[in-house]
């Protein structure tokens, strides 16, 4: 399966503003040399990325529905 289209870092998702939603496959996301994995993600999983820069200060919260916890 191909990578999603915000596999990298570089190619990371605009996110406009709050609320956001975004659905993703990542069954095909891979990891980038260096990227730390989470110990959670054991040898397989990969990252999706998105980009924010708030207007004010304030706090945020993130929900996914994945089977696995995903980590942000």
């Amino acid at each position: 399966m191909a990578p999603p289209a915000n596999d990298d870092f570089g190619n990371a998702t605009l996110v406009g503003g709050l609320p956001f939603l975004d659905t993703v496959d990542a069954t095909g996301a891979t990891r980038q040399p260096g990227e730390p994995a989470p110990t959670c993600a054991g040898v397989s999983g990969g990252s999706v990325w998105y980009r924010f820069t708030p207007a004010a200060t304030a706090s945020i919260s993130w929900t996914a529905s994945a089977f696995n916890p995903p980590v942000v």
